[in-house]
């Protein structure tokens, strides 16, 4: 290389200079940026395990015949708790939206802690959209308009009723 004169031999220095700075610069980022992830993976889930324990604390306190399972009026009195709502809602849960939902879709029967808890997580903001979401917002969007429009034909046939 140097028979071919010292302007080349500097051009190929600094070409492979340049080439290895390179190829290092994008390693480096490649092990940060997978870094990142998993620092953000785990973080997430030791916040997801201590809000768990923290709301089985509080459901286990509301279930008042300590059978693991809460009841519609047991689950109303987690209003009584502003703390477990602020931390549920530090955590990321729509509170309004999980709230409501478990509300308006309770069964008639009692409601397992485990299934509350996996449902306040459901509820998170950072969650991405699933297509069993889509079917579950579906289904509880008929359930909803059957019972209004249940409604609104009883409020018609007592006013039919009434002017009979």
């Amino acid at each position: 290389m140097l028979e071919a004169g010292w302007l080349y031999w500097l051009l190929w220095l600094a070409f492979l200079l340049i080439a290895n700075l390179t190829i290092m610069r994008m390693l480096t980022g490649v092990i940060l940026n997978q870094t990142n992830e998993v620092n953000a993976r785990y973080k997430d889930e030791s916040k997801r395990v201590a809000m768990e324990e923290e709301l089985v604390g509080v459901l286990s306190q509301l279930d008042e015949d300590h059978t693991g399972k809460v009841s519609r009026t047991e689950f109303r009195q987690i209003f009584q708790h502003p703390e477990l709502l602020e931390r549920l809602s530090k955590v990321g849960v729509d509170l309004q939206t999980f709230l409501e939902a478990m509300l308006e879709s309770w069964p008639d029967t009692d409601v397992a802690i485990s299934d509350i808890v996996e449902k306040a997580f459901a509820y998170r903001g950072s969650n991405p959209v699933t297509f069993r979401d889509l079917v579950e917002s579906r289904r509880t969007q008929e359930k909803l308009l059957a019972r209004q429009t249940g409604h609104i034909e009883g409020a018609l046939l007592r006013a039919q009723a009434g002017a009979s």
